[in-house]
This record gives structure tokens, C-alpha cells and sequence, in this order.
């Protein structure tokens, strides 16, 4: 922090190691630290940073546990960090991505709010000692009155109103509590005090290093380490697009995937983390229509099934056709139909119809039986039919199809 005797940190070590203190040392440390509290302002509000020692931290601790862990969970860690061994002058900077495209506010009922934005609440506590606790939170849907925000550690999503009448008389008492926190001396009371106080620029600074780095990835407000990630088989994602092909249950989440592909048994944070590379990977099978906070999925192609068509079907624009009854449709002729719309129709089953929105059940023994056949592959080139074909194939195949 290039500060200069006069204006060292309280907090650290003797002869300036960044080791942690014991905790006769933190006490008298976070009084002292109180003390200089011009110091304190100083440090927090322009000179944190993320230091390289932070990010392998994080690492370890991932990879020892298997946890994801979410934007609190991460900021609580500095925030120790630094109170018990001070800057980590020693440790290089982490590497930083684009400041605008991580901007984190303080809750605000008159800001402007929209979908991604994230912010440092203060919700209702489980503690005795604290009643109120500042989190990390991420809107994922946004109204004129009102907006939705996943708070960390919070399940349920929360609903908190706009406009100048929103602000409450508890959040004036809730102010007051983490105002309160500043004049004690527990370090939970002062690492509260500083995510509430100074979150912006802390949290903004941990989203910028977290993005820049390639090891950490994020889902749905977690983040984890992305080499840790267990990612399914190619044969595990067709028998799923498969699935929701037969089953046709409409957009479904990460959790309905994991179960349906049985992946309960493999360490929770790795398998979604899998999952969800792997998906996303398989842009022509596989779309997410929700956002990165909230991810649906659905197909985006048919699945790598033998079909056989039961109705002959034409091109409604081009009126070509695509499939006689009794075809067996090639990959090509699939996507063709899948562009249209028409590939439900021409199996003879109800096009778009959810048979059970949101859940994705165990394929059946029909499904078993189809998966036995070798199907065309889902990666090969897609050439539509040309409009110009001979006229004798087309009068053939126009005689066929008046006869389906």
C-alpha cells in the first residue's frame, strides 16, 4: 500500500511476514486497527486489491473441500485475510479484467436495477449476536416496482420493491446494526462491517480478478475451480437430448439434468459444474434460453435418434418434400424438419405439446430400444435440399407423399 512508518498496517506481523497472528495478537491487532481508522478508510475504500495469494487460497480451499463457494463466501475470506495478516504486500497482484463490466453498488430502493446487476444487501440473520448480515446478491429479473435478487445463502429467491416509498423504517435499524458492528472488536463483527461498508470496492475488485482468471468459472452465483468440473460422456448428453425429446418436458434446469442422468452420486459442485460446461459446449444440441444466473435448457436440434417418419410432410415455404410415411430420415432431412417445426408432425406426435413441464424423467424401454440403433451424427454438415431438384424425383416423391 506504500504507506509510510507512521502510517503502517496495524495489522501486520512483526517484521512485516504475512503469516497469521494468534489470537492474543488479531485482538490487540483489530483494536489497534480500529484506532487508525483514517488508515482504515484509506485502505478499504482505495487501495484494496486482490493479491495472487488470494486466488491460490481460494484454489486450495476448493480443491480440499469440493465446494463451490459463493461471492460472500470469497469476500468473507479476504476480509480475514487482511485483518489477521495484513495487505500481503509480499504476494503479487492477481490479474484484473474490465472495471465496467463488474460494477457493484450498495442497495439502493431509487437506483436503477436491471437483470445481472449485483449489490451488497443486509438481510435477516440466523446469529443471536448479529441480527442483520451484508450479502452478495445478483438481480435475475427486473420490474418497474419491483426487482428479484439470489441472495447468497439465501435458497429462496428475494422480491425487494422500487421507487422512493420502498425504503422501510427496519432499514434505518438495519444501518444502524452494521454501524454498530464498526465499534467492536470480534473480528465477525468486523468483517460484516467492512463487506457492508466497503463492498463495492472489495466484491467489485474479486468479481474483476475471478474473471480474469481461467482456473475459477461461475454458475448460478457460485464459484469453483473450472479443472475440478466432472463433465458427462458424449453418450450420457444423447441419451438426455434423447430424453427430452421423448418426454418433450419443455425448459428444464440444472437439477432435473443431474437427476435424470443420475449423476446424484458424483460430488454436487463437480457435476453441475460438468454439466453445465458440457451443455454449453453442445450449441447445436443443447440452448440455454434463461441467463447465466438462472440457465434453461432446452434442445436446439433433434437428437441423435433413427427416425422414421409416419406422415409425409412438405417444406411450407418451399414445398419441397421432406419425408414419405415409411422413411427413414437422414441427419439432413431431420434439421429440416426440426427448422420447420415439423419433425413432431412427421413422427405423428403432438408438436408442441409439454408433456411434463420442467422434468425430465429415466428414458423408457421404447427410448432403450431406439438408442440401439446406430443414428446419424448430430456434428455432421447440414445441407438443406435444393429447391431445383430434377422434376422426376420431385413428381416421385410428390406422388409418394399424395398417396401418405
Amino acid at each position: 500500500m506504500g504507506l509510510s512508518d507512521t502510517d503502517s498496517d496495524p495489522l501486520q506481523a512483526p517484521g512485516g511476514s504475512d503469516s497469521a497472528m494468534s489470537n492474543a495478537e488479531q485482538d490487540s491487532a483489530l483494536e489497534r486497527y480500529r484506532m487508525y481508522g483514517r488508515i482504515h478508510e484509506r485502505y478499504w475504500s482505495k487501495h484494496f486489491g486482490i493479491a495472487e495469494a488470494d486466488l491460490i487460497r481460494f484454489a486450495t480451499q476448493m480443491r480440499e473441500s469440493g465446494r463451490a463457494m459463493t461471492l460472500t463466501d470469497l469476500a468473507h475470506d479476504v476480509i480475514r485475510a487482511r485483518l489477521r495478516a495484513g495487505p500481503q504486500l509480499r504476494s503479487g497482484p492477481a490479474l484484473s479484467g474490465d472495471r465496467s463490466s463488474w460494477v457493484v453498488r450498495q442497495w439502493d430502493p431509487g437506483a436503477n436495477w436491471r437483470e445481472g446487476d449485483r449489490m451488497i444487501v443486509v438481510v435477516a440473520s440466523s446469529s443471536q449476536e448479529r441480527p442483520y448480515a451484508p450479502r452478495v446478491g445478483e438481480v435475475i429479473h427486473a420490474e418497474d416496482d419491483s426487482v428479484v435478487v439470489n441472495v447468497d445463502g439465501i435458497t429462496a429467491s428475494q422480491v425487494f420493491g422500487l421507487g422512493p416509498g420502498a425504503r422501510a423504517r427496519e432499514d434505518e435499524a438495519t444501518e444502524a446494526e452494521m454501524l454498530g458492528f464498526g465499534q467492536r472488536f470480534d473480528e465477525d463483527a468486523q468483517i460484516d462491517f467492512i463487506l457492508w461498508r466497503y463492498g463495492p470496492r472489495a466484491v467489485g475488485r474479486l468479481l474483476q480478478s475471478l474473471d480474469a482468471d481461467s482456473r475459477f468459472v461461475e454458475l448460478e452465483g457460485l464459484w469453483f475451480l473450472r479443472k475440478l468440473a466432472v463433465r458427462p460422456t458424449g453418450g450420457m448428453l444423447a441419451r438426455l437430448a434423447a430424453a427430452m425429446f421423448e418426454q418433450n418436458p419443455g425448459p428444464v434446469r440444472l437439477d432435473d439434468v443431474v437427476a435424470a442422468l443420475s449423476l446424484a452420486g458424483t460430488a454436487q459442485a463437480a457435476a453441475r459444474f460438468g454439466l453445465a460446461q458440457a451443455l454449453s459446449e453442445r450449441t447445436g444440441l443443447f440452448e440455454n434460453i434463461g441467463s447465466a444466473a438462472r440457465p434453461l435448457w432446452t434442445l436446439a436440434g433433434p437428437p441423435p435418434l433413427v427416425f422414421t417418419a409416419r406422415h409425409a410432410v412438405y417444406d411450407p415455404e418451399t414445398y419441397v418434400v421432406l419425408c414419405v410415411p415409411g422413411e427413414t430420415l437422414s441427419a439432413e432431412v431431420a434439421q429440416q424438419l426440426w427448422s420447420a417445426g415439423l419433425l413432431r408432425s412427421a413422427l405423428g406426435r403432438t408438436s408442441d405439446q409439454v408433456v411434463d413441464g420442467g422434468t425430465i424423467r429415466a428414458p423408457g424401454l421404447a427410448l432403450q430400444a431406439a438408442e440401439q440403433q446406430a443414428g446419424p451424427s448430430v456434428n455432421g454438415p447440414v445441407t438443406a435440399m435444393p429447391a431445383d431438384e430434377p422434376d422426376v424425383r420431385r413428381r416421385r416423391r410428390w406422388r409418394l407423399f399424395s398417396r401418405g
